[in-house]
């Protein structure tokens, strides 16, 4: 396993955990970001800025610091 901030672009990954002290998990949740879910990694930012990710049909952006507290194991 790894954090999803590890993930290359079309590496695909399915969710294990978010991290407790992660400030905008709640929102997460609410928008598909739960256990067993595929994630796909669809665009990164140079100079370690926010990353792309696909999720249930659904992109969204993240800050590093924030995809670092979310663990997941890849897939393919």
């Amino acid at each position: 396993m790894c954090s999803l901030s590890h993930l290359k672009i079309g590496e695909k990954a399915v969710l294990k955990k978010i991290d407790e002290d992660l400030e905008i998990k709640k929102r997460l949740l609410d928008i598909g970001f739960t256990k067993g879910s595929m994630i796909e990694c669809v665009m990164k930012s140079s100079f370690h800025g926010p990353v792309a990710f696909s999720i249930k049909n659904t992109l969204i952006a993240l800050r590093e610091c924030d995809s670092k507290k979310i663990e997941v194991e890849v897939t393919g």
